[in-house]
């Protein structure tokens, strides 16, 4: 196996190891690097991929409260248009 794909491999046993925990508890006993990762991933499941999160959910938050959260924080983010600067002529 590649130098690559024993990377890829093994990041995605972390993962899969950490999902429970991230989602059950918003990553309590995961490393900070761990803690984002998994906030990225879950966040792109529930956005982009929502039958790959239906399971996930339906085994490890059933409640729902896990994207409840994320969904109201995502709701009360700031976007902040970027200032363009006029063109000199």
């Amino acid at each position: 196996m590649s130098t690559g794909k024993r990377k890829m491999y093994s990041g995605r046993l972390e993962l899969k190891k950490n999902m429970p925990d991230a989602i059950e508890t918003d990553c309590s006993k995961c490393s900070e690097k761990t803690k984002e990762g998994s906030e990225i991933i879950i966040r792109y499941l529930i956005d982009n991929k929502p039958d790959y999160w239906a399971p996930l959910q339906e085994k490890y938050d059933p409640s729902g409260s896990y994207k409840t959260r994320y969904l109201e924080a995502k709701n009360a983010e700031v976007h902040v248009e970027p200032i363009v600067k006029p063109e000199i002529i």
